[in-house]
């Protein structure tokens, strides 16, 4: 028994009462709290990363041009996996907030997420049902508390992993366009969790309050950066120009040779860095050409991400373990995919070097 107060006073409590207690929870009113979101000098390392973006472009540095797109609205990353998407995301936001954690948050999605997970909806307690807020009503809560034109950020990894229609087709009705200022919370939303009385989470009664108190204003400092995979598109789902238009798209691609091993190899000595150009060189060439693997709905390339953990690996080794064939099988190793066609492809690609 004391064990169990003991856990109750460390914080259980506090989740039993939101089950138990919703009518308190609403007209509960949280602590003022004043939120400074915005840059402050802080730099994450870029240089650990290695990017290939909007290839087409002769823009020397991409990055002062999307914080640019970030602060203006809504911003998609598209690639395939490996090439920094995710990474470079959470960076810039954290250099646009000053990496305060109060500023953004980040989440994957998944096939499993509804319009509830997203937006909120009526979830099943033990006395009944209640409005639980998803993470929109969360983020709008934080925006609320922003000062000055700082904004809010949500980092939404792999967002087709989820049916875009049924999850976010709300969110991005208040998402209208690219402009925030014509962004609204409809008043049918409102209006639904006003009519669960009581029966409302905490941060649903914190949204009404806040909602009568700003309207609009903390939806327009709400930012959405989301990064979509174009590998495996036999398990995801499609997201339509509808949808494609509320932001500004960036394309991430693989490296065109081997650049990413320059970088990512400097402590080599120039044998060990011209071998594993060559290999990363070759294994790229043949990947991009091969229609075997296109035939069957599968692109796939060596990405950075596979190329510096391989690296990293290799780097540890006492150096007279170190060889061009210890690097491959390191590589092998790091691709991040089971599937059989491909690691064949690689060992094929390999035999023939």
């Amino acid at each position: 028994m004391p064990y169990i107060q003991d856990k109750l006073d460390q914080g259980v409590r506090t989740t039993l009462e939101l089950y138990r207690s919703p009518q308190d929870n609403k007209t509960k009113t949280t602590q003022l709290q004043v939120l400074e979101c915005k840059e402050n000098g802080f730099k994450p390392d870029y240089n650990s990363l290695y990017l290939n973006i909007d290839k087409y472009s002769d823009i020397s540095n991409p990055l002062d041009f999307i914080k640019t797109a970030m602060s203006v609205g809504n911003v998609l990353f598209v690639g395939p996996p490996g090439t920094g998407k995710t990474t470079l995301a959470t960076y810039l936001v954290r250099e646009l907030v000053g990496d305060n954690k109060e500023c953004y948050t980040v989440t994957t999605a998944n096939s499993l997420w509804f319009r509830r997970h997203v937006i909120g909806g009526e979830s099943l307690y033990e006395k009944g049902v209640i409005w639980r807020s998803g993470l929109f009503i969360r983020a709008y809560n934080k925006a609320s508390k922003i000062t000055g034109d700082g904004l809010y950020f949500v980092v939404i990894d792999e967002i087709n992993r989820a049916d875009v229609d049924k999850a976010f087709g709300e969110l991005f009705t208040m998402f209208s366009s690219f402009n925030p200022d014509e962004w609204k919370i409809p008043s049918s939303l409102i209006d639904e969790i006003k009519s669960y009385g009581s029966s409302i989470d905490g941060e649903a009664g914190e949204f009404l309050e806040n909602y009568k108190n700003n309207g609009d204003s903390p939806l327009r400092k709400i930012r959405i950066i989301a990064t979509m995979n174009l590998v495996d598109v036999k398990n995801l789902f499609y997201l339509g120009e509808a949808i494609l238009r509320r932001f500004t798209i960036f394309n991430f691609g693989y490296p065109n040779e081997a650049e990413d091993v320059e970088k990512f190899a400097e402590n080599l000595d120039q044998n060990e860095k011209k071998d594993i150009t060559d290999i990363v060189k070759k294994l790229r060439k043949e990947f991009n050409n091969d229609g075997e693997l296109s035939t069957e709905g599968i692109t796939f390339n060596i990405s950075p991400a596979s190329v510096r953990k391989a690296l990293l690996l290799y780097s540890k080794l006492p150096k007279d373990k170190r060889n061009v064939d210890t690097f491959i099988w390191l590589l092998r190793s790091s691709l991040g995919t089971i599937d059989s066609r491909i690691i064949d492809k690689f060992d094929e690609i390999i035999r023939r070097r």
